[in-house]
């Protein structure tokens, strides 16, 4: 369920730039000549059409490839401002850039100038400072008068914003969705009982599936769990990831300490974790590790476990590893076998034999 609140928690965090973004690209815009530019404008959405180009102020070229540029316009009613249009749009502005000019020069005439005109939507953006330097040169440089250089407004016309609305629409709305596809997924899981696959098959599997499933409820509701895992000498059980590893405490042999401490190029790039290495007399399933986090956890539920469960031998040596490889028989001999032993000679009905039998349910 943890799972299930973080996928729609971090879904919900990026439903909101989702939202936001679908709002401004749904937006109406506004016409830039209508605008009162004594006000701050900034982030204003508006709409027009540019019929004069002056020039640019601030350019890139990469291998004769201009890879940058921001022009200068008038917006229609006395001020002047920058203007950033998509690379696919530079050969249109260079165009109407062109054709200003030359009847800037008494060239040609203004239908000429018009047949260049350039329809736009676009957000009303502070300059960056990368080139508000270059555009408050260009226009000290120029030749507008005192008046007009004091109608430079310290903003550009945007026109690339649809595109990065899209762009932040289709990547926050496509996170999000997976978040939620993977909560509803995580939840239909446990709906149908996946996250307890190992109990249920424990249950069904058993020869009195009914009182082995009172067996497991009074384990689960009357054992205390030792940092996440329920332990006693019927049963062990603890969550990795979403489920609910199931296993009979009788077919562990052998308990110890495990560490990692993860390094990459000789630096250590995680913190160092203990880990609480089970193994089982079953072939089937030899091995299982549990995620104690901290050494002290770790060896204090050894403890706990050995008390639970008397046959399991405690702590790691490079001797039993090569017994429990080479010589599984003698191993189970140690501890294991004869205790069992003594356990079904005082009760005819206890099964100590589990080799056939898979591990975990």
């Amino acid at each position: 369920m943890i799972r299930v609140i973080v996928f729609l928690f971090l879904g919900s965090i990026l439903l909101m730039p989702t939202v936001a973004a679908w709002k401004s690209y749904t937006a109406e815009p506004i016409e830039l000549a209508s605008l009162d530019f004594t006000e701050d404008l900034s982030g204003t959405y508006v709409k027009g059409t540019i019929d004069f180009v002056y020039g640019y102020y601030y350019g890139e070229t990469h291998n004769d490839s201009v890879v940058v540029r921001e022009y200068l316009i008038d917006t229609g009613n006395g001020y002047f401002m920058g203007l950033h249009v998509p690379k696919k749009d530079y050969d249109k502005i260079d165009q109407l850039m062109h054709a200003s000019s030359d009847f800037a020069q008494g060239n040609s005439t203004i239908d000429t100038v018009w047949t260049h005109k350039y329809d736009f939507e676009g957000v009303i953006s502070p300059i960056p400072p990368y080139t508000l330097d270059f555009y408050r040169n260009y226009r000290d440089i120029s030749d507008f008068s005192a008046q007009d250089k004091q109608r430079f407004l310290p903003f550009f016309l945007d026109t690339t914003i649809k595109n990065k609305q899209l762009t932040a629409l289709a990547v926050c709305g496509t996170a999000a969705g997976i978040c939620y596809l993977a909560a509803l997924a995580i939840f239909i899981f446990m709906l149908r009982g996946w996250n307890i696959r190992y109990i249920r098959k424990y249950i069904e599997t058993s020869p009195d599936p009914l009182t082995a499933q009172e067996k497991v409820e009074n384990f689960l509701q009357n054992t205390q769990p030792f940092h996440g895992v329920y332990c006693n000498g019927e049963f062990i059980c603890w969550i990795c990831g979403c489920t609910a590893m199931f296993v009979e405490s009788r077919r562990i042999i052998w308990a110890h300490q495990y560490a990692i401490n993860p390094k990459y190029a000789g630096i250590h790039i995680k913190k160092k974790e203990e880990f609480l290495v089970l193994h089982f007399q079953d072939f089937h399933f030899e091995e299982l590790r549990i995620n104690l986090k901290k050494s002290l956890h770790v060896s204090q539920f050894i403890n706990r476990l050995s008390e639970c469960c008397p046959w399991i031998i405690e702590g790691y040596s490079d001797e039993l590893l090569n017994l429990y490889n080479k010589d599984r028989n003698a191993f189970l001999n140690l501890r294991y076998n004869p205790r069992h032993e003594e356990q079904a000679k005082k009760d005819p009905f206890y099964n100590s034999d589990t080799t056939n039998s898979t591990n975990v349910y």
